[in-house]
């Protein structure tokens, strides 16, 4: 009986270490991700993100930044329904309190990629929802220069004061506020040739297959 009792005990000691040992993504593996996402590898970038996205163990500030670029990846590989379906995933993970951090992000780029599959309604709502919650700052303002595009002439959406500073600092000739580098439509374009994706994904599971 007491060997018995004892073989139990050791069990549970493995279980318990088996379960501790895993700490969780920190943000070492955050800062791989972004890495290899400056390196336009997209889909390395992409899988690493959605592994941290998904690791509970992890903090939630590092679970909110790498859920959000999981989205932008599938963006800069031309995947818009998965897009869709990424930051509409960090919207309802992460848009749940006062931690808005993102969230303004994501709304402006989930309404590009709904104009990207002529969703225009819904790539409004998006612009609208942004520009109602948080009425300042960049996304805000792109927000509305796209509700001027897609919208028509009318623009419900005048230009906000806190935008002013940009253009005054242009007309000076004065170095302007850095961007936040979390737009993935920045100076990009969606390239809809399912080929050329077909193509990418394939070099790169045959660079990852196992031996």
């Amino acid at each position: 009986m007491k060997r018995l009792t004892s073989l139990v005990g050791m069990i549970l000691c493995l279980v318990l270490a088996a379960s501790t040992a895993w700490a969780g993504y920190t943000s070492y593996d955050l800062d791989r991700a972004n890495r290899m996402r400056d390196r336009s590898e997209y889909f390395e970038a992409r899988r690493l993100y959605s592994a941290i996205a998904n690791d509970y163990y992890a903090s939630d500030n590092i679970r909110r930044q790498a859920s959000y670029f999981v989205g932008f990846c599938s963006v800069r590989l031309s995947e818009p329904r998965n897009a869709i379906n990424d930051f509409r995933r960090f919207l309802r993970d992460f848009d749940t309190g006062y931690n808005t951090v993102l969230v303004p992000d994501a709304l402006y780029v989930l309404g590009r990629t709904y104009e990207t599959v002529n969703e225009v309604e819904r790539a409004r709502s998006c612009y609208r929802d942004c520009i109602n919650r948080f009425p300042s700052g960049e996304f805000s303002q792109k927000c509305r220069e796209r509700l001027r595009i897609v919208g028509g002439h009318d623009d419900p959406y005048p230009h906000h004061y806190s935008m002013d500073f940009v253009s005054d600092s242009i007309d000076a000739g004065k170095t302007t506020q850095k961007l936040s580098g979390s737009d993935p439509f920045d100076g990009f374009q969606m390239d809809l040739q399912q080929e050329k994706v077909d193509q990418l994904k394939e070099k790169f599971e045959a660079l990852h297959a196992q031996p």
